[in-house]
C-alpha cells in the first residue's frame, strides 16, 4: 500500500498482487497400462488441477483423483499400446 500527499490532497494506492498463472506441464510416471499414480514438478492446490488424456479433459473424482500436494491418481492406468497416451495437467501452485 502506498499513501501520496499532494497539495494537501491524501490518495492511497492499495498494491494487487498478479493473478497466479497456471502452470501446464506433462505428468511424470510411466505410462505402461498398469502404473496409476503420477507427479507434478511443483505442489498444486487441491481442486485445481486440469488434466488432459490425448487432449480430452479428465473430469476431477471421476477419472482421476488428488492425492497428494503434487500426486494424482487414475481410476484406469494410462495406456501405451499402439501409442502412449499424453497426459498433460494444468494447476495453481499450492
Amino acid at each position: 500500500m502506498v499513501t501520496f500527499n499532494s497539495n494537501g490532497i491524501s490518495f492511497t494506492i492499495a498494491s494487487v498482487l498478479p493473478a497466479q498463472d497456471p502452470v501446464e506441464e506433462i505428468l511424470t510416471g510411466v505410462i505402461d497400462g498398469v502404473n496409476k499414480i503420477f507427479t507434478t514438478a511443483n505442489n498444486f492446490k487441491g481442486g485445481s488441477t486440469k488434466v488432459f488424456k490425448n487432449g480430452l479433459k479428465q473430469v476431477l473424482g471421476v477419472h482421476y483423483t488428488e492425492t497428494d500436494t503434487n500426486e494424482i491418481t487414475f481410476v484406469d492406468a494410462p495406456d501405451a499400446i499402439g501409442f502412449e497416451d499424453i497426459l498433460i495437467i494444468n494447476y495453481k501452485r499450492g
